[in-house]
């Protein structure tokens, strides 16, 4: 993937900085936040599960539906002041899955008179919208230099200077981290592509590699 790193950081910065709207990434083990920031006020977590439990995610006190593997819920809480809020996740009764945390950075202080609502909307993925994803994480892979660095036969990539994708077999979870985060030699993509589009790559790359 080639782009000028210095303008991609400062917009990935700048998007964190600002931003209400959080991805959460649940795998297996783990939960990754994309941006791990947000302002104070009206905070919307869109909950993405890429492992094989059901789980649950607790915030400010506030619990979100089931999100079932491979569905997404969108979650908004209220959270009044800036500070480290930790953000955790159980598995589902007698799962046995590990539970996991993960701390979100607040900044600033909600504007007077907001209320402290809990709001939900109900899950999102679909066998078409899955299908559509991973058609346009295809697209973007291709358009956005990926091939450039990374073997991945599903796109007709044979680049050599990044992981070997078909080797690798990396879960959604981790390419979601590695595209918006930067890992190594790769730079950050939060900021040059969307959570969405983003979240499509880590769909595409998924299915190429465990299909």
């Amino acid at each position: 993937m080639v782009v000028v790193a210095g303008i991609a950081a400062a917009v990935a910065a700048s998007i964190a900085t600002a931003s209400s709207t959080v991805v959460v990434m649940l795998g297996a083990s783990s939960m990754q936040l994309i941006p791990a920031t947000a302002q104070a006020g009206q905070v919307t977590l869109t909950l993405r599960n890429a492992g094989m439990v059901s789980r649950t995610v607790t915030v400010a006190g506030k619990t979100s539906p089931v999100v079932r593997p491979g569905q997404q819920v969108i979650f908004t809480v209220m959270i009044a002041t800036g500070g480290s809020v930790v953000i955790t996740s159980a598995g589902a009764a007698g799962s046995g899955a590990k539970k996991v945390a993960a701390t979100l950075k607040v900044t600033g202080v909600a504007p007077a008179g907001t209320t402290t609502t809990t709001t939900t909307a109900g899950t999102t993925t679909t066998a078409n919208t899955q299908t559509t994803a991973v058609a346009d994480g295809k697209t973007l892979f291709v358009k956005t230099g990926c091939v450039a660095c990374h073997t991945l036969s599903a796109a007709g990539a044979t680049g050599v200077s990044g992981p070997n994708l078909d080797l690798r077999k990396p879960t959604v979870a981790k390419v979601v981290q590695i595209v918006g985060s930067g890992g190594g030699a790769m730079q950050p993509y939060i900021g040059v592509l969307t959570t969405a589009q983003i979240d499509a790559v880590a769909q595409f790359v998924y299915t190429a590699t465990h299909g």
